[in-house]
């Protein structure tokens, strides 16, 4: 629980119109938020590291209401542990399962964790989160390929293929290198590819991008989507030097649902055959952990790749 606290702390928080420099009550009202946005983070973080959120019996959850933080620490002692607990496990972390982009708690009701209040007492808001960071310097934002044909025949490049028939459904994931600091080289490269979109686009009608990067050859991670990071488990593969690599084709047809599809025939027939005829599946492996704080996001959050395997 205080890992989790510590890292729920490290994400921005949601600035829901009440800046602190506009008075007292505002900045009250903003640390709640805040408050509610950690406690989300933290059930996040709990969910993957193998917990289960579980509601008591109704007549044991009004009386553990405004309980003080001794009765709640000998109720949860006496459950912790137990294969079958009182109560009903509402949620549990699916690994694979589709993303969700709404804030739990991101409303004035009471966010009221038994576990939190366990181990903290009453809902505690410390200092406010941080509203924007600026980019670290030591990351490399890496742009997408204007001119593929004019690429050196022994390029390293990632490939990624967005997809979607329908707008309002957009996306954008960011990928990130993850290796030791070469001399005189950045400690980390970014770069993001985002789903397809226009004005006036009409539902039904298929669009595609695709995005080809010359990347530095390591180990490429999937980092997050539009406001998520993936650092308490995310996907990743091995990009060699000389190599074209396909990462997939990610889509906006099912909201949420991130997983590629990886026949990489769709981006083959949209680039020159001189990388067609190199460009390989990735082979996606689960399990790596980064710093939470580094970029920052507002959800915490895990991924996996359906049938990879894991570090």
């Amino acid at each position: 629980m205080r890992f989790c606290d510590g890292e729920a702390r490290k994400m921005i928080g949601v600035d829901n119109g009440t800046p602190y420099d506009r008075g007292l009550l505002p900045g009250v009202i903003q640390l709640r938020y805040d408050s509610h946005q950690i406690q989300a983070n933290i059930e996040t973080c709990m969910l993957v590291r193998g917990w289960s959120a579980v509601r008591p019996p109704l007549a044991e959850e009004a009386r553990l209401k405004d309980a003080p933080q001794a009765t709640l620490v000998k109720y949860l002692g006496d459950s912790f542990g137990s294969p079958a607990p009182q109560g009903q496990v509402v949620r549990r972390y699916l690994p694979g399962a589709p993303t969700t982009h709404a804030m739990p708690g991101l409303d004035l009701a009471a966010q009221d964790s038994l576990s939190y209040r366990a181990v903290f007492g009453n809902p505690k808001t410390g200092a406010p989160l941080s509203k924007a960071r600026p980019w670290p310097k030591e990351w490399t934002l890496l742009n997408r390929v204007k001119t593929v044909a004019a690429l050196r025949p022994d390029a390293t490049l990632l490939v990624v293929r967005t997809y979607g028939v329908r707008p309002g459904q957009q996306f954008s994931l960011r990928f990130m290198r993850i290796e030791e600091r070469a001399a005189g080289g950045p400690a980390l490269q970014v770069f993001q590819a985002s789903s397809p979109t226009k004005m006036f686009w009409k539902a039904g009608t298929p669009m595609q991008d695709l995005y080809v990067f010359e990347v530095p050859p390591g180990r490429w991670l999937l980092l997050g989507d539009t406001i998520s990071t993936f650092c308490l488990r995310a996907p990743g593969f091995e990009v060699k030097a000389g190599e074209a690599v396909f990462a997939g084709t990610f889509s906006s047809e099912i909201v949420g649902d991130l997983q590629p599809r990886m026949d990489p025939d769709p981006a083959k027939s949209a680039l020159p055959s001189a990388i067609a005829g190199r460009l390989r599946p990735a082979e996606w492996r689960n399990g790596y952990r980064f710093d939470c704080g580094s970029p920052p996001a507002t959800l915490l959050d895990a991924f996996e790749i359906k049938g990879a395997p894991s570090d």
